[in-house]
């Protein structure tokens, strides 16, 4: 087996910027950079399994390599919240607070809070905030809605800070409440899942497929072929995760110096998903990766043809 997990762990966690991404990133960016003129809000809502925690952690990341941290001097120019079901606009104040001292200040309620927060993120020269999950703030109730909206119109306008809005499609009902929250957010761009729908997303994907075998740490078949790529959407849906997940399992299965082939590909595949849905036109359970399934039928199967 591939016994070298650092070398895997760095491949799984590697992250391929495509030109999707490098555009939702440099929005980011230059909200980042008008804070001194005028902070505003980006948002990108997306279907899981697009990149969206990546890029969040990614930008966080970048942000953050120059700031200064000495005992007396904590500089954090981007701030990352990850929101779990039931989130509170009080609990990412508190998380605010809390990766900028250390200290959760559970005692601090209402505007004694809001105080606390104004000062901190000015001590710390806070350029972003990134709210993951954003959705998670969300209830389905106008009123309480609107009230998430007014909380992100504030750390805009009271708090002089930038705002980076990740979660699914469904929050962009948030936009849709808010008219005046609107005008201070703009679309960062789009990440999608990778497909094979039209002659250009199928080479997006084929680039993307050669790009991340690539940095594979043993050889591996060519995945960027017009085949392989209808094969990888329909044994992924084109999800990272569910890529990384795959390559995960051969990786830690796999004989040291063995090249990754179909075969490998299609065991994975089939311990991954015991109960594939993935039918052609005769409700036959295609399995993508195996030798007897033509290419004709992935494609019934991804209903093209």
């Amino acid at each position: 087996m591939v016994t070298n997990i650092d070398r895997i762990n760095c491949f799984l966690n590697n992250l391929i910027i495509h030109p999707n991404f490098k555009q939702c990133l440099e929005s980011a960016l230059n909200c980042v950079n008008a804070v001194s003129t005028g902070p505003y809000g980006v948002c990108i809502f997306c279907q899981p399994g697009t990149g969206k925690t990546k890029l969040g952690d990614y930008l966080t990341l970048q942000l953050n390599k120059s700031c200064i941290q000495t005992r007396e001097c904590k500089q954090i120019k981007a701030i990352k919240i990850d929101l779990e079901e039931g989130a509170l606009a009080t609990d990412v104040k508190r998380s605010i607070i809390y990766q900028i001292t250390g200290d959760y200040p559970s005692g601090y309620t209402k505007q004694v809070l809001n105080n606390y927060l104004k000062q901190q993120l000015k001590v710390a020269n806070v350029k972003i905030i990134i709210i993951d999950e954003f959705h998670h703030l969300l209830r389905g109730e106008k009123r309480i809605d609107q009230k998430v909206g007014q909380f992100i119109k504030s750390l805009i306008d009271k708090y002089n800070v930038a705002v980076l809005l990740l979660g699914i499609p469904r929050a962009q009902k948030i936009l849709q409440l808010d008219t005046e929250l609107n005008s201070r957010v703009i679309q960062a761009g789009m990440l999608e899942r990778f497909n094979c729908k039209t002659n250009n997303s199928r080479t997006y994907f084929q680039k993307f497929l050669r790009e991340y075998s690539a940095k594979c740490p043993v050889p591996i078949i060519d995945l960027s072929t017009d085949n392989m790529a209808y094969r990888m959407e329909l044994a992924t849906g084109g999800d990272l995760r569910r890529i990384r997940q795959l390559f995960q399992h051969m990786l830690l299965h796999i004989d040291e110096g063995e090249e990754i082939t179909i075969t490998h590909l299609d065991v994975a595949h089939r311990q991954l998903n015991k109960a594939k849905l993935n039918c052609d036109s005769h409700n036959q359970v295609i399995w993508p990766f195996s030798s007897e399934v033509t290419l004709q039928q992935v494609k019934q199967a991804l209903v093209y043809e």
